[in-house]
């Protein structure tokens, strides 16, 4: 996921954790109620809407999720 959506990770980051201009940004966990983020030296948490059951589920909402980003004015 971090090599090859890089910017994806960076997406997350600001949209979901509200952060202003991240440099770089690390996936380091994902668990059915959250992914974890390392930003700029701090880790965050992001919570999912819904509670994942397998890793088919997770990948849609990670794309889902994306997806909800480039809606953004």
């Amino acid at each position: 996921m971090n090599k090859d959506h890089k910017d994806a990770v960076i997406s997350y980051a600001i949209h979901y954790g509200e952060l202003q201009n991240p440099i770089e940004a690390t996936m380091l966990a994902i668990s059915p109620l959250s992914m974890r983020l390392a930003v700029d030296g701090i880790e965050i948490e992001i919570p999912f809407d819904h509670r994942l059951v397998d890793s088919v589920d997770a990948h849609k909402t990670l794309v889902a999720m994306i997806g909800e980003v480039a809606k953004r004015p």
